[in-house]
């Protein structure tokens, strides 16, 4: 779900930082969309 997002700032911070793997970006959306999810049930 967070993909698009993910990459859009990975676009913008690509010349300035250098890539975060693969694992890292999995683990972040994940992180993220439960974040989402949590505060969505608890409203």
């Amino acid at each position: 779900m967070g993909v698009s997002s993910w990459e859009l700032l990975q676009g913008q911070a690509s010349s300035d930082k250098p890539q975060v793997p693969h694992a890292l970006q999995v683990a972040t959306d994940f992180i993220v969309h439960w974040l989402l999810v949590v505060y969505k049930i608890d409203r």
